[in-house]
Order: C-alpha cells, then structure tokens, then sequence
C-alpha cells in the first residue's frame, strides 16, 4: 500500500511560480511607484534627515582631505545661510559641513582642535550669547561619539539610508505610514516642509512655504523670554571667556590652521534686541584681540548686512546663494593674505639666516 506521505508532492498541481512572483513584483513596484508620484504632486521633495549619521559621514570627509581642509561649525543659522556648493563654485574651495541645528559650536570646536591629524582652517558661526568654552555633554557629543565608532557595515548602512532618502519621498519621516495614519485619523494631511537637507548638510530654506512673520514674532517672544530670565554677562568676564576660547584654539594655530568666527545676520526686532543686550564695543570688538582669531560681524560689510532674515534669524535659500559668495570672497581674501605675510616671514627668516 502506498504511503500517503510519499505521495502527497504528487497531489500538489504545478504552479506557475515565476509568474506569480513576477506578478507580486509588479504590483509592488506599481504601488510604490503611486504613492512616491502622488506625495510628489502635493509638492514633497526628497530631502536627508540631519542626524548624527549624516553627521559621521561629513566628519570622515575632514580625515580624507589634506591637511587644509577647510571646516564650518556652527549652529542652522550656519546651515541655511551657507551653501556648501556654491561656496566651492565660487572659491575653488569645498568645504565641510559640521554645523549641527540648536547645538553651540563649542564642543565639536574642542574635537576638531584636539585632533592632531586636522590642521585646517575652521569658520565658525558665532553669537555673543554662545560663547561658552567649558562646554560639555548634548547632542553634540553624541554625535562625535557616533562618528568615532563607525565600523564599515554602518558606513555601508549610512551610505544606502542616504542614497534612498534622496531619491525617493517616500522615505521622509513625515510621510512614514504611522504619521501619514495619525494625519487621516485627525482628518488632516501632511504638508510639505520648508527645508531640504542636501547630502552636504546644507539647508535650503523656502520661507513662501510658511508663515514667517509668526515663526518671526514666536522667536522675538523666545528671546524676550530668554533674556528676562538671565541677565547678559558682565563686559568683564566675556572678555575672560573670549580669553579662554583663544587657549582653546592655540593648540590649532601653532600647527597652521586658523579659526575664523562669523557673526551671522539677524533682523528687525531681534537684532535690536542682541544689540542692545551686546553692544558691539564691550563683546564682539574685544573677540578678535582676547582670541587671536580673524573675525567677520555681518554689519561690518555691506556685502553681507544687505540680506533681511525672513524669520530675523535664518536666510532664505534665495538670498544664501549672494551671501555665500559675498563671505566666501572674504574669507579667501583673508587666507590669500596670511599666506603672502607667511611667504614673507620665511623669505625675511632665510635671508637672515643666510647672513
């Protein structure tokens, strides 16, 4: 008598597995094809998520360029207000992007200085408010620490994460299938950011797409807030912490980089506001002598006071283009002049050597 388990394959009729797997493939391509096409006719673009991935990435960069390797810290305002690639188009000059939104510049300043491979240049956003070179901890440590630790497979990871947040938007995170079911839920729909991260870390701000004279009256009243709390340090010991960032910096120069600090545009009522808290003549004035270091104050160039902040802080993409040729020109004026003082300094040493 025949086994039925030895027959039972016998009983199963022939299906057409290619065919259905081709099938299956079809209808998912078909569906995700939909959904990218009717996210991107309500106006999504592809855009990165800024986190301490993206970070890593752009921070390996900095090991893999010579020695000169020019950097920029800071904080949005640095993001959206310099574009990476029109600054290398207009000064031959690409730079790396570490500037890292709501976190002050001073603990990725610290990594960079302390690391003896790095001897670049460092241009660095910078407020009167921010300075704080005792610093420690927040997401910027984190996001060194990521970067310290990579391994191959999770720069592999990054590198495919990256590749398909640019492509497609359906890997924004707004636009995940949870959020997108919270928004039917409360019978509303997501709507299109303002910002696109680039693969630089550059941020291109569209303020039309938003209301910016309210995100401008929120951030007056933030500040207004913020400094009725805490009063503006003394003239006095600015200068002492303009001092100590000078010694933080030291480490840098003496192996020929440089640090530029750059104080950015702000607008209306909110610049007002951190001037009358700052005045120039007690706290910026006295940041390049106490440091050492080159410094750029927005006012100080028509180039670069001519540009209104739609929100009094940020600019917009528009106006980053113009902005970042005008400080790029500065910029390489600067280091074009320091390198002819250090080209006359050796010459004048070896002529009195030779005597």
């Amino acid at each position: 008598m025949p086994s039925s388990i030895s027959n039972s394959n016998e009983r199963i009729p022939p299906a057409p597995w290619g065919k259905l797997w081709l099938l299956t493939m079809s209808i998912v391509v078909v569906s995700v094809t939909g959904w990218e096409c009717f996210w991107r006719s309500r106006g999504f673009v592809p855009s990165l998520t800024d986190d301490a991935q993206l970070w890593a990435a752009a921070r390996t960069q900095v090991g893999r360029k010579d020695k000169d390797a020019v950097v920029l810290l800071g904080t949005s305002r640095m993001q959206l207000g310099l574009n990476v690639g029109e600054f290398a188009r207009s000064t031959g000059i690409r730079p790396v992007q570490l500037a890292m939104n709501g976190e002050l510049p001073i603990v990725p300043l610290r990594s960079l200085v302390d690391d003896p491979s790095f001897s670049g240049v460092i241009i660095c956003e910078l407020s009167e408010d921010w300075m704080s070179p005792e610093t420690v901890g927040g997401k910027a440590a984190e996001w060194i620490q990521v970067y310290e630790h990579q391994t191959w497979s999770s720069r592999l990871e990054q590198w495919l994460g990256r590749l398909t947040q640019d492509t497609f938007v359906f890997r924004l995170p707004d636009l995940a299938p949870l959020r997108v079911w919270h928004h039917l839920l409360e019978g509303t729909a997501p709507t299109p950011s303002y910002v696109k991260v680039l693969p630089d870390r550059s941020i291109l701000a569209d303020y039309t797409k938003l209301d910016a004279a309210d995100q401008r009256r929120h951030r007056e009243e933030v500040v207004r807030e913020s400094y009725a709390r805490q009063p503006p340090w003394p003239p006095a010991e600015f200068r002492e912490r303009a001092h100590e960032l000078g010694e933080l910096i030291e480490p840098l120069r003496a192996r020929g980089g440089a640090v530029i600090f750059v104080r950015f545009p702000t607008s209306g009522t909110l610049w007002e506001l951190q001037n009358q808290r700052y005045p120039r003549a007690q706290y910026w004035d006295v940041l390049g002598p106490e440091t050492g270091a080159f410094t750029i104050h927005f006012k100080d160039y028509p180039e670069l006071a001519r540009f209104e902040c739609p929100d009094g802080s940020h600019l917009d993409y528009r106006d980053a283009v113009p902005f970042t040729h005008a400080l790029g020109g500065l910029v390489v004026d600067h280091l074009r002049a320091k390198a002819s003082e250090r080209s006359r300094s050796a010459r004048a040493q070896s002529g009195a050597a030779a005597l």
